[in-house]
């Protein structure tokens, strides 16, 4: 029995010493009498140069009416305090924040002895000042550029608004409001963008800005750009706050802005249609001529020339298919009517099949990279004729002198915009050299054009008038990177 009393003892001291919270008795005048070992992690003294001192000279000035009034007298008095806040100087000087329950313990109905058990609340105590300074940063923010200010408290589900938002949604100041009765005021799409952004800021702390589409309670379309900050501590979101603007003005003079590219699309569209009857009949004469010669080489019995004749035949059909593609479009057909859903890795297969040989002549190693996405609403002879211009131009320009000649095709999205990189690692090009001297010198816009040649003019021509766009990254020795950006200049919500 003796030995059991002694081992609880010995464990209640080591509890007592050892606890993470800081434990201290003190007398009624507030000398410390007992400071357990915590205290030299939580504020850097060690028990010793405590015990026998007076606790208020080491609480922060501003704080000794609030001891005073809220925890030592009452104390004395025999009442027990839970949950007060306030600030204790650490050994470096630096003040952090307790937070402590103060138990009085009586002999004879008087109070003999002070225990109190404290924490440390700094980070708790962070955080509240940061939503505060936050808050005040956005209504100033507010104040000045007219812009809403927005918190969402993600333990307590409490959304708060500025009036400015009010505003905007077309309600009375401080009506009561919730994440789902804010949610139903977006457009569908806008829903979902803003659902997966709060659950992004959520779940990996990822800052938003986005522009959606709302009706306000009285009928009315608007746009507004969302700013959402998620605020961490301790690895979890405990907050997200932001700013909410009305940029439906602006968004006017942006639809006045993609007015004017559609112009330029259709200027792109004659001038596509002009090159394209001036080269089909410039062309078609020669062409003819050659189908003419090859014909009449059938006749020859000379063993090179009749090796030579199926590859003259071969160029010859790509040339005449050319020509005969040009000539649907100078006769103003609309590739628009034949745009429907293709699969653009089975476009690129298609073309690499009928390179095949062609390829392994030139001893060429294809490499294959493709994203997620596949499909998009193109014409599928247009899609077909551009890889075929880029692909033959990547052969052309091949280096001879490399160990290993690359052609690489490569698919992603960058932006919500399906992309395609088609990449060589042949003789390269001077982009500058050839931005200077332009591809013909009619026109202004012709000299904008950085193109090596008829088909890459083509190529770029054909893309613009599909609401797409074709760029190029190349240099001397090095090799040359086709960039497709087949969304553009392509009107769709999830893109604004």
């Amino acid at each position: 029995m003796l030995k059991e009393s002694l081992f609880l003892r010995h464990l209640k001291d080591y509890a007592l010493r050892y606890s993470p919270n800081l434990i201290t008795y003190n007398e009624p005048n507030g000398n410390y009498i007992f400071v357990n070992d915590t205290v030299e992690k939580i504020l850097g003294y060690s028990p010793k140069e405590l015990i026998g001192q007076n606790c208020y000279p080491f609480i922060h000035p501003a704080d000794h009416d609030l001891i005073e009034k809220e925890s030592h007298l009452p104390v004395l008095n025999g009442e027990m305090i839970s949950n007060i806040r306030y600030r204790v100087k650490k050994k470096d000087g630096d003040y952090i924040w307790l937070e402590s329950q103060v138990i009085p313990v009586k002999e004879d109905n008087i109070v003999k002895k002070i225990i109190s058990i404290s924490r440390s609340i700094e980070e708790d105590q962070k955080l509240k000042m940061d939503l505060q300074k936050e808050k005040k940063i956005n209504h100033e923010i507010s104040e000045v550029s007219n812009i809403g200010h927005w918190s969402y408290n993600l333990e307590t589900g409490e959304i708060t608004w500025s009036r400015k938002i009010y505003e905007i949604h077309g309600l009375p100041y401080d009506e009561p409001i919730d994440f789902n009765k804010s949610i139903n005021f977006y457009s569908p799409e806008s829903r979902r963008k803003i659902k997966k952004a709060i659950r992004e800021a959520i779940d990996k702390g990822l800052e938003y800005r986005i522009k959606l589409k709302l009706t306000d309670r009285n009928g009315k379309v608007k746009w507004v750009k969302a700013v959402g900050t998620p605020l961490v501590r301790r690895g979890k979101c405990k907050e997200i706050f932001g700013t909410f603007q009305d940029v439906t003005d602006i968004e006017e003079i942006s639809h006045e802005k993609i007015f004017s590219l559609s112009e330029y699309l259709d200027g792109q569209n004659y001038l596509l249609k002009e090159f394209s009857q001036i080269t089909s009949h410039d062309l078609r004469g020669p062409a003819t001529a050659l189908k003419m010669l090859v014909e009449e080489l059938k006749e020859n019995k000379d063993e090179e020339v009749q090796n030579l004749l199926p590859y003259f035949n071969e160029n010859l059909d790509k040339l005449f298919d050319k020509l005969n593609y040009l000539s649907r479009i100078t006769a103003g057909q609309s590739d628009k009517k034949m745009d429907k859903k293709i699969d653009v890795h089975k476009c690129i297969d298609k073309v690499l099949i009928s390179n095949e040989e062609t390829l392994k002549e030139y001893d060429i190693k294809v490499i294959k990279d493709y994203a997620d996405w596949s499909e998009i609403d193109f014409n599928k002879s247009k899609m077909i004729r551009i890889l075929q211009i880029l692909v033959e131009n990547a052969i052309f320009y091949s280096d001879s002198n490399k160990k290993e000649k690359r052609l690489s095709l490569r698919t992603y999205l960058k932006n919500n915009q399906r992309h395609i990189n088609i990449e060589d690692n042949g003789l390269g090009m001077d982009l500058k050299m050839i931005e200077a001297q332009g591809f013909t010198r009619n026109t202004k816009l012709h000299k904008k054009l950085s193109g090596t040649g008829s088909g890459i003019f083509l190529a770029r021509i054909l893309l613009e008038t599909s609401k797409a766009k074709l760029e190029f990254i190349s240099k001397p020795g090095k090799g040359t990177i086709a960039v497709l950006n087949l969304d553009k200049y392509r009107l769709k919500e999830e893109l604004l």
